[in-house]
């Protein structure tokens, strides 16, 4: 056994949460753990699919919506409001600019947001000169009827399975 060369007193330091033998009486309190709190799972979450957005939606947009992303998508502050995802792009020969919300289910909240971070992206983003933003929400999952309301305010909504037919096939192993 491992613990069998340990003097008594340093078993005890390594095992915290046995009481000490001359404190008797006293309550002995187990050692604390690092807890996540739901919202802080659901924003480490919210940040990996962004990372795989960023991996993979390059090639879905050029297949599906024909659009071409130039260079790298990348999240960046645009005037103290965050924008989860930015990139340079090109459709039909126009230049434009991506600005997207990523979230884990598509919600009206989203909405909102979008519009906040496409308002204030045309308004303080350096690199603009005239293009045309397009909108685009990530989601894990999107209801129909959230999917309704992208359609009928002209937003691009990609939900993550939709990537994966273009994953490189080594990741696939």
């Amino acid at each position: 056994m491992p613990t069998e060369n340990l003097t008594a007193k340093s078993k005890r330091r390594n095992a915290p949460h046995q009481a000490n033998p001359g404190a008797k009486g006293r309550k002995v309190e187990e050692p604390s753990e690092f807890k996540y709190t739901p919202e802080d799972v659901v924003d480490m979450f919210v940040c990996r699919l962004a990372n795989e957005a960023y991996r993979y939606l390059p090639a879905l947009l050029e297949d599906k919506y024909k659009i071409t992303v130039i260079g790298q998508m990348f999240r960046r502050d645009v005037g103290r409001m965050f924008v989860d995802l930015l990139a340079d792009a090109e459709r039909g020969g126009t230049k434009a600019l991506i600005v997207g919300e990523v979230g884990s289910k598509l919600e009206a909240k989203h909405f909102a947001r979008l519009k906040r971070r496409v308002k204030r992206v045309a308004e303080l983003y350096e690199d603009l000169n005239g293009r045309e933003i397009i909108p685009m929400i990530v989601a894990l999952h999107a209801p129909v009827s959230e999917l309704r309301r992208a359609e009928r305010k002209g937003v691009i909504v990609v939900q993550s399975w939709e990537w994966y037919d273009y994953v490189p096939e080594e990741r696939e192993k």
